[in-house]
């Protein structure tokens, strides 16, 4: 307003207060890029069900994995993929780091068309659908991204 207004201030007042404004001001942060993300993993986000019990799968910046039970008090679940720290699981799957399933190995079941279709823990199985869990699971890819 000081610099495009009326406001009864000497040009060179007005010129002082935008100086002092402008070195105040924080630079812009940089721009966000995104990711190249791993799809393996990437296909595994969104929504899956534990019966009709819904959990939502997240990406998480340092490349993990997050299951999170939705509208329920239960702790989250974190995975990290086997080229972590903890490494591959010994059938390829994604090692659980902590909550519920820390240490247990999440594995994905794929469909003819290499999609995810149930995802294995623990002995529950999530799928993308509510309700009972398929009767047939497609055997295990080999690995649990791939």
């Amino acid at each position: 307003m000081v610099g495009n207004a009326g406001t009864g201030l000497s040009p060179g007042r007005a010129l002082e207060l935008l100086d002092i404004v402008g070195e105040q001001t924080q630079p812009l942060p940089r721009e966000w890029v995104p990711q190249d993300l791993p799809r393996e993993l990437l296909e595994l986000t969104g929504y899956w069900y534990q019966g009709p019990r819904p959990h939502s799968v997240q990406l998480e910046p340092d490349g993990g994995l997050l299951l999170r039970p939705v509208s329920t008090r239960t702790k989250p679940s974190r995975f990290r993929a086997p080229a972590s720290r903890f490494g591959r699981t010994p059938r390829g799957g994604l090692a659980g780091v902590d909550g519920a399933y820390a240490g247990e190995e999440l594995r994905v079941r794929r469909g003819p068309d290499g999609r995810p279709v149930a995802l294995e823990l623990a002995g529950a199985r999530f799928t993308r659908d509510p309700g009972p869990a398929p009767a047939e699971v497609p055997p295990p890819s080999g690995t649990a991204a791939g």
